[in-house]
């Protein structure tokens, strides 16, 4: 079913009789189910919503993303198998991780310069980074170490020599979908990116660029994952407050 707006009919999809229903269009299906009041009582029906009491569009958004990220999208064996053995050589386990999702915009096939952040609001990722070390220490015993993902090497290598035995990274260079998506080969880059997005929302809690869909495909993954978001200002808004 092809269509150019959000202009869909309710019984075309509630009384589909086939496992999956495709659509191709320029509307953003996951808010048009998720806001879609029509659509609710199959929701809840089919367990996307466990808290009647909360913000009940807010599950449905949640679990449909879930869904999509884990159900529809499948990891390959080549790509878990890279994940496992980062996991390995970092030894995962062993530690609470608290992630760290950079999306600066600064890369070579970007226009987004200062448009998810600016430079002074990537401080404020580590101010919530240490908020929830804080926190995690309270509450169980494992060290706690920070996992970070960044769209720049620079940003990113700076990072790591600033918050030293503290953080980890792949270290391998990430590469924007719109470098590699339509590569008939497997590509470092897109390589990179995929396992740093499993590793991020393999992370006990993380923190999220505001915007990015990175971060919201990486988090949405693990259901029990808490995340919160970075939005451009933060860091402005933080130390107005007197922080």
């Amino acid at each position: 079913m092809i269509r150019n707006t959000c202009n869909y009919l309710e019984s075309d999809i509630l009384n589909a009789t086939n496992r999956f229903v495709v659509f191709s269009s320029s509307c953003n299906m996951i808010d048009y189910l998720t806001y879609n009041k029509d659509y609710y009582s199959f929701f809840y029906d089919h367990g996307f919503v466990v808290d009647e009491k909360g913000d009940v569009s807010a599950q449905i958004r949640k679990y449909l993303l879930n869904f999509m990220y884990t159900q529809v999208i499948s990891v390959k064996p080549f790509v878990s198998n890279r994940v496992t053995e980062l996991k390995t050589k970092l030894n995962w386990d062993r530690y609470y991780w608290v992630g760290i999702q950079i999306r600066s915009g600064h890369t070579s096939v970007d226009s987004y310069f200062d448009f998810f952040l600016t430079k002074d609001d990537i401080k404020y990722f580590f101010v919530r980074a240490r908020e929830l070390t804080e926190q995690a220490k309270q509450k169980q015993s494992k060290p706690v170490k920070w996992y970070l993902t960044c769209d720049n090497n620079r940003i990113r290598n700076e990072l790591l020599k600033e918050y030293g035995d503290v953080i980890a990274s792949s270290e391998c260079q990430s590469s924007h979908s719109l470098a590699d998506m339509y590569s008939d080969e497997e590509t470092d880059g897109m390589m990179c990116t995929l396992v740093d997005g499993y590793l991020m929302g393999s992370t006990d809690v993380a923190v999220i660029t505001g915007r990015s869909t990175y971060g919201i495909w990486a988090t949405n993954m693990n259901m029990h994952q808490k995340r919160y978001q970075v939005l451009k200002g933060a860091w402005k808004e933080y130390k107005r407050k007197g922080k």
